[in-house]
């Protein structure tokens, strides 16, 4: 508790000295802030009250001020973690879907004569009950699907002769049973997008390095950046 002010101060003037301790001691103990916030508007309205000199007001004010800025820097902070780790969360479980659509697409390889689906109905060729794993967690609630497939690989048979590095799935907001290359990639979370591979791998890759990567199975190596 903090020390108690001189017996002749009047009770404004031992509110405003309790609420300027508590403030004070905000900046090492969070959890005194409130207090302080409501410890100086009860200074304030016994300033009003009493008559009080206006050292207890400015004191009161200033705990007040105070106060309210370490409670806001903490509130700030509380939020910027609580986002920061709901983001974390959202991108494992895009990953997670993805992982679990890459397992379908190899299974329905080995079904189908090691052949990949058409790229025109990949989605409906694998779907299952758990169309969640369709969504990621950070795209549009109404899209019916996040991802798109690589289009190269609509269609083809795979004997062995297709890179493991070569681009599977990828996030895109062109809908169910999409299609295409690294023009129609979206980027849903910070600085970062997951790509799946042929070998059933999921990558974080950035932006920039979308070009660099194995878009044509039939290729030597990755597509070159344009000159």
């Amino acid at each position: 508790m903090p020390d108690a002010p001189p017996a002749t101060q009047s009770k404004a003037e031992k509110l405003a000295h309790e609420a300027f301790l508590l403030s004070i001691t905000s900046v090492l103990c969070g959890i005194t802030a409130l207090p302080a916030i409501i410890w100086a508007i009860r200074a304030l309205i016994q300033v009003r009250k009493d008559g009080a000199r206006k050292a207890a007001f400015r004191k009161a004010i200033f705990s007040l001020v105070f106060a309210s800025g370490v409670s806001a820097f903490l509130i700030f902070i509380a939020i910027s973690v609580l986002r920061t780790a709901q983001a974390e969360a959202d991108d494992i479980n895009c990953v997670e879907n993805m992982k679990q659509l890459a397992v379908a697409l190899k299974i329905y390889q080995m079904d189908n004569d090691d052949t990949f689906p058409p790229a025109n109905r990949w989605c409906d060729a694998i779907q299952s009950n758990n169309l969640a794993i369709f969504h990621c967690p950070v795209a549009p609630k109404k899209q019916r699907c996040s991802y798109a497939i690589n289009a190269k690989l609509g269609g083809i048979r795979n004997r062995g002769q297709i890179p493991d590095d070569t681009v599977l799935l990828y996030e895109s907001d062109t809908g169910w049973n999409a299609a295409g290359g690294f023009e129609t990639v979206v980027r849903r979370h910070p600085f970062r997008l997951n790509i799946a591979f042929t070998d059933g791998s999921i990558m974080p890759v950035k932006f920039e390095d979308l070009r660099k990567l194995r878009w044509d199975p039939s290729t030597n190596s990755p597509t070159a950046p344009p000159k």
